[in-house]
């Protein structure tokens, strides 16, 4: 987290996964405070503590080539949608369960599909 004063200007996250993976989001810096070499610090603090890990981001589609500079390669193609407000149908039915109900091996499989590396309890700890 970026502060100054007590006040928070950005953040960004870096998760280590085991010895071999790390993953980097909810990287933002607020408006007002762009440009200003504060995003640059937390990317760099990021990077330096996954460094010599496989690194996974969540990019925006607008950065790619600033991504590609620092070594990312796009890996899967992730599409966000949005409905505005009053615009929503109504969805399908769906159940939802305490997740203290469910059994811990699926949620560690629902969870891990798709990763670089398993990360048991994951979920339950978050």
């Amino acid at each position: 987290m970026a502060e100054a004063d007590g006040e928070p200007l950005g953040s960004i996250s870096a998760v280590r996964y085991g010895h071999a993976f790390g993953f980097m989001g909810l990287y933002l810096v607020r408006p007002e405070h762009r440009g200003k070499g504060i995003g640059h610090s937390l990317w760099l603090a990021a990077i330096a503590r996954l460094a010599g890990r496989t690194i996974g981001i969540e990019g925006v589609p607008a950065l790619q080539d600033e991504y590609r500079a620092w070594g990312f390669e796009p890996a899967y193609r992730h599409v966000h949608h949005r409905a505005p407000a009053g615009r929503l149908a109504d969805g399908p039915a769906i159940a939802v369960e305490d997740a203290r109900t469910i059994d811990p091996a699926q949620v560690d499989a629902l969870d891990g599909a798709g990763l670089a590396v398993p990360r048991p309890d994951f979920a339950r700890r978050w």
